[in-house]
């Protein structure tokens, strides 16, 4: 084992000593077929023909990449030559590793009795993407009313992030619509032309070999605090999510490996104490760190939005006391920090959205996981009933969305007890 973390430190010297820039400082992303034409889209909306599923993302890997490529055992003058795409590449051809497959069971109960051990990446992500296209595919009736209004399918998927419901988008003016498209279209194009500008890392890195451990870490140094906190990446296929390819700000990161896996994991349990076992299609509108319109930048939270249901019961997914409960906004909050826990998760939990606030949640009552607060709603800054949660560090009734590009809420999939 010694002379294996010796070998590897030898290989990590050699990378950033020999070769300090694993690819081209500049960001792109390049269409194989080098072509991007006009075409006609929902509601006469002419926008660049941009298929995700063709570009290559050419930015340079950072310290979670290259330390899994050299951990899989990609030679290090591969490795020097590679991007991120590249590394997608290679990531989507690797069988599961024993994590991955145990959570792949947990997020799917079909494949319970199915041997995953030679499935790779690749298929697994195959698999997200035909359940999410189950999981969010309209009614015949709604898919009928959507084409006659004009709106193709993956419009209308990217419309339910905002509308949630497939019922609320047909119900919506076409000319309100026709802005929501083009805004994300805009959005999107700007990031795919201009991914370059958002981040300037510096390709500087750092190799230190860790005394009490033995272990061999590497950091990138840390970029030009101006330029912090301003990058999303894309991510495809997460579990249960609407998007099939979505930007996720770099701060969440969920484009490292296994971490979708891990984060839809987490948010599958807690949606189903949140809205009960008997809700079993869980579905995912928007996630955490994913460009809100509303926004205009990271989303502070995760919206749950079960298909087919309106202002569902709700039900505490952690053991608190409520510091904040407005019925006519439609908020409540509830603190986690206790000091004679063992365990103190300070956080204070965000619910928004709710049409309904039980009197036994009210301010200062103690609540209890799995106990039952308040029903679903559309209440406040909402286009369709859904349910907003976000978690904030410490006892605070302020949520920290005054700035587009930063992202300053907490991890909600990790933050309670259920993850723990």
């Amino acid at each position: 084992m010694k002379k294996r973390r010796i070998a590897l430190l030898m290989i990590l010297v050699m990378l950033f000593t020999v070769a300090p820039s694993f690819a081209a400082e500049s960001i792109e992303l390049v269409s194989k077929n080098g072509s991007i034409k006009e075409k006609k889209k929902s509601l006469g909306i002419a926008v660049r023909n941009i298929d995700e599923k063709t570009l290559h993302d050419t930015s340079p890997l950072g310290n979670a990449e290259i330390e899994y490529l050299i951990e899989i055992g990609v030679r290090s003058s591969k490795v020097e030559r590679m991007d991120y795409g590249d590394y997608l590449i290679e990531v989507s051809k690797q069988k599961l590793d024993d994590e991955a497959i145990e959570m792949a069971k947990t997020l799917y109960p079909d494949l319970t009795d199915t041997d995953l051990s030679k499935w790779t990446y690749g298929q697994f992500d195959a698999h997200i993407e035909k359940m999410n296209d189950i999981y969010f595919a309209p009614s015949e009736a709604e898919a009928r009313k959507l084409k006659d209004q004009g709106i193709e399918l993956d419009d209308a998927r990217h419309l339910l992030t905002i509308y949630h419901q497939y019922e609320d988008i047909i119900n919506t003016d076409n000319e309100v619509l026709k802005k929501d498209i083009k805004k994300y279209y805009e959005f999107k194009e700007k990031k795919l032309r201009h991914y370059n500008n958002l981040e300037k890392k510096s390709s500087k890195l750092l190799t230190l070999l860790d005394g009490f451990t033995n272990e061999v870490h590497a950091w990138k140094a840390d970029p030009d605090p101006n330029d912090q906190h301003t990058t999303y990446r894309q991510v495809s296929n997460f579990p249960y999510y609407v998007e099939t390819t979505d930007w996720f700000h770099e701060d969440t990161n969920t484009h490292l490996p296994n971490m979708k896996y891990d984060y839809s994991t987490k948010a599958k349990n807690m949606f189903q104490t949140i809205y009960g076992l008997s809700y079993k299609k869980t579905r995912f509108t928007n996630l955490w760190g994913t460009w809100s319109k509303f926004q205009e930048g990271a989303h502070e939270g995760i919206d749950f939005a079960p298909t087919g249901y309106d202002y569902c019961d709700l039900y505490s997914h952690v053991n608190g006391t409520v510091t904040y409960s407005n019925e006519t906004q439609g908020k409540l909050i509830i603190y986690t920090g206790y000091s004679d826990a063992m365990y103190s998760p300070d956080y204070s939990h965000f619910f928004f959205h709710l049409s309904e606030i039980l009197s036994t949640a009210s301010l200062n009552d103690s609540i209890s996981e799995n106990e039952h607060f308040g029903e679903e709603g559309s209440t406040g800054n909402s286009t369709g009933p859904h349910l907003h949660y976000g978690c904030e560090s410490g006892n605070t009734t302020s949520t920290g969305y005054e700035d587009e590009n930063n992202l300053t809420s907490e991890n909600p999939y990790y933050n309670w007890d259920g993850a723990i």
